[in-house]
């Protein structure tokens, strides 16, 4: 296991909850249901993989129903969020013929072009913007690091409201770790709780701090600052996962003028998923909406804060749209 893979996984020790192992299910799903569904181009990036190392499938999904692939299948959703809409993924392994199951959820990749606006990408772009386009067609994929040596076998499954369809089952082998850093997972101390150590008992011994990365030149900060942590030795981060993005509410660069509470830890929220454009995902509520707390509530705009910017593309025409429907 390399410097980065470790790093990575250090991160998610430290966001909380990221070296939860895959939940292990009795038995397998023998059953599919006859629906246009179907997993179609599975292509594993390899047939050998270490210990502890990542076995990653790429795959597309054809005939689904589903209207957003972001969500997960759920017939039975929370209020407010149209059921049926989504779609689950999994990729099902085996080590043992199948006696023991562990799912693990796949997810929508896309890639991108990158380039930095203004400064030159050999510098990480410091004085630059970071610019990002969608390259090609989203594909999905399962990212699996198996715990045991041997031979394995993997399965797909995706369900959405059409019913469910599986994959030919496939095989890849696994061996004993020979990367000077591969030493697993990161677990509670066998012989001293009051420590951490690697899935083979070698100790971890966590040396970093708190972090965080410019959202003017995300990925070219990120780069730069994990090549400086190698260099230092650093395995461990703090990072708080906040989110700038309108679907990140109540923390995100769309504020309200009018909404009472606004600017406050919680600001208020006016996504719905019930009035929407066909084929969008969500809306903003911009007047007149229902809330038991708020007497005659108004919100007649909403506003795009100033600390996000968009890097554009020099040379380039862009359309902007803009869409208002009334009730």
């Amino acid at each position: 296991m390399n410097r980065a893979w470790l790093f990575w996984l250090a991160v998610q020790l430290a966001v909380g909850g990221g070296f939860a192992m895959p939940a292990v299910r009795p038995a397998l799903p023998t059953k599919a249901y006859a629906t246009g569904l179907a997993i179609a181009d599975v292509q594993p990036a390899t047939t050998n993989v270490e210990q502890y190392g990542k076995f990653e499938l790429t795959f597309r999904i054809t005939g689904s129903v589903a209207t957003n692939p972001h969500f997960p299948y759920d017939p039975d959703p929370p209020t407010g969020v149209p059921a049926g809409v989504g779609i689950s993924v999994d990729g099902l392994f085996s080590p043992d013929n199948w006696t023991t199951v562990i799912t693990q959820p796949g997810f929508l990749y896309q890639d991108y072009e990158r380039r930095c606006i203004g400064d030159a990408e050999a510098n990480h772009c410091q004085s630059g913007e970071e610019w990002l386009y969608p390259r090609g067609e989203p594909v999905w994929k399962v990212r699996f690091a198996p715990q045991k040596v041997g031979r394995w076998e993997y399965q797909l499954r995706v369900q959405d409201a059409s019913g469910v369809a599986m994959s030919n089952v496939g095989a890849f082998t696994v061996t004993s770790p020979i990367s000077p850093h591969n030493h697993g997972f990161i677990r509670i101390g066998q012989r001293d709780p009051g420590y951490f150590e690697y899935s083979d008992g070698t100790p971890f011994i966590a040396a970093g701090h708190g972090a965080g990365f410019s959202g003017r030149r995300f990925t070219y900060d990120v780069d730069a600052d994990m090549q400086r942590f190698e260099q230092y030795r650093v395995n461990f981060l703090r990072i708080w996962m906040s989110g700038s993005g309108i679907y990140m509410a109540p923390w995100n660069p769309w504020y309200s003028h009018h909404l009472p509470g606004e600017g406050g830890y919680f600001n208020p929220a006016s996504l719905t998923y019930t009035v929407a454009y066909s084929g969008s995902g969500v809306s903003l509520r911009l007047w007149d909406y229902e809330d038991p707390g708020v007497s005659d509530r108004r919100n007649p705009c909403m506003f795009q804060g100033f600390a996000n910017n968009i890097a554009v593309k020099p040379n380039t025409t862009y359309l902007v749209r803009a869409r208002a429907r009334g009730m």
